[in-house]
């Protein structure tokens, strides 16, 4: 993100060193952007709290994860 331009990110909850929580927070307080975040979880207060625009639950729908994206870069 520091090199490339976004429209959005998409957050898994698997990722290696660092959880999603930790880069939302990252994204929004360091980097001070404001590029919408979906995460693919259901701890809904959690990624509200560190600034993520939305969440998707597991197993994903596509068509739901579709409308959000679209919604959010809109």
């Amino acid at each position: 993100m520091q090199a490339d331009t976004y429209d959005i990110v998409l957050m898994d909850l698997q990722m290696p060193e660092i959880n999603r929580f930790e880069v939302t927070e990252y994204i929004r307080k360091t980097m001070d952007s404001k590029v919408p975040i979906i995460s693919l979880t259901a701890e809904v207060e959690k990624c509200a709290a560190v600034g993520m625009d939305d969440y998707v639950s597991k197993p994903v729908d596509k068509h739901l994860l579709y409308e959000k994206m679209m919604g959010l870069v809109r």
